[in-house]
């Protein structure tokens, strides 16, 4: 019988819990690779293709929140590689730049505990209703894109008209179709959720703007997970290479990164204590050799 690790992920948007798999080595070197290339795009989807992957196809990134799709991948890093970063800000130092030590479990216990109604009903009048709920997509570009993503279903003479499972182009032409009336109520009320979903997660300073805020509406979210997922490509080389040398660990790429680190702080354990007991033998030699020495001839 073969068994996989799996842990629990809360997604607040539905109030429940799916389980995933671990985050690979390969898969976070991959994600590194991208950043590097500043590619957000090819990001963007790499992270859907990860989620994906890692929930079995249980959890359906386009049919989830982004709120949930944060939680996720902030989850998966902190089981998978660790639960604190270090992140560079801006400061007043000689550099322009400040470190900011982070634990992402405050982070993420912000964002669960967060009280919000991640769904709303808009009334039109009394033949038209839009339900809203909180975007899919973790970048939106667009502002039209946005509000496309955030109606779940239509209300119209009684009749429900679910947005789920229809491809964007649908969804595009579905939102043009929608009278203009409609559309002007929803974007106030999406106007009064945006000043609602303001949420600081990190401070990093003294004056009241040195902080970073998470918003609903723009790509906030997808930067703060970009910076914790933003990896020194050395580094990870390095690791590869240093474990499958001196260390002759098979599948080296399918351990997750907290796995790495482990091998590598054992192996600088095992270090420190030969060269502790190399520099107490050495002690012990050169005192044996002055105490078991030859006595001057000649008497005294």
């Amino acid at each position: 019988m073969s068994l996989e690790f799996k842990f629990k992920i809360y997604l607040p948007s539905i109030d429940e819990y799916r389980y995933f798999t671990q985050m690979t080595n390969d898969m976070f070197t991959d994600i590194a690779k991208i950043i590097a290339n500043r590619d957000d795009d090819l990001l963007d989807r790499a992270f859907i293709d990860m989620v994906g992957i890692l929930s079995s196809g249980e959890v359906i990134p386009s049919e989830i929140t982004r709120i949930d799709m944060f939680c996720i991948l902030l989850n998966i890093y902190i089981m998978c590689v660790k639960n604190n970063v270090e992140l560079n800000l801006p400061g007043s130092d000689d550099l322009g730049k400040q470190k900011l030590k982070l634990d992402l479990y405050d982070i993420l216990d912000k964002i669960t505990n967060f009280d919000f109604e991640y769904t709303k009903t808009v009334d039109v009048n009394s033949d038209m209703s839009v339900h809203l709920k909180a975007p899919s997509m973790l970048v939106s570009p667009q502002t039209d894109e946005i509000a496309i993503d955030c109606i779940e279903s239509l209300t119209i003479f009684s009749e429900t008209h679910k947005m789920s499972g229809l491809t964007p182009k649908q969804r595009a032409k579905i939102f043009e179709s929608i009278p203009s009336d409609m559309i002007n109520k929803m974007i106030e009320v999406m106007k009064d959720i945006d000043a609602e979903y303001k949420l600081d997660i990190i401070k990093y300073g003294s004056e009241e703007e040195d902080k970073i805020t998470i918003s609903l509406y723009n790509n906030s979210m997808f930067e703060i997970i970009k910076l914790i997922y933003n990896q020194n490509l050395q580094s990870q080389y390095f690791y590869t290479y240093f474990l499958s040398k001196h260390m002759q660990l098979p599948n080296i790429g399918l351990m997750t990164p907290a796995e790495i680190q482990i091998f590598i702080s054992l192996f600088k354990q095992e270090q420190e204590e030969q060269e502790k007991q190399r520099k107490l033998q050495e002690k012990k030699s050169k005192s044996g050799t002055h105490l078991g020495g030859e006595l001057p001839t000649g008497g005294i």
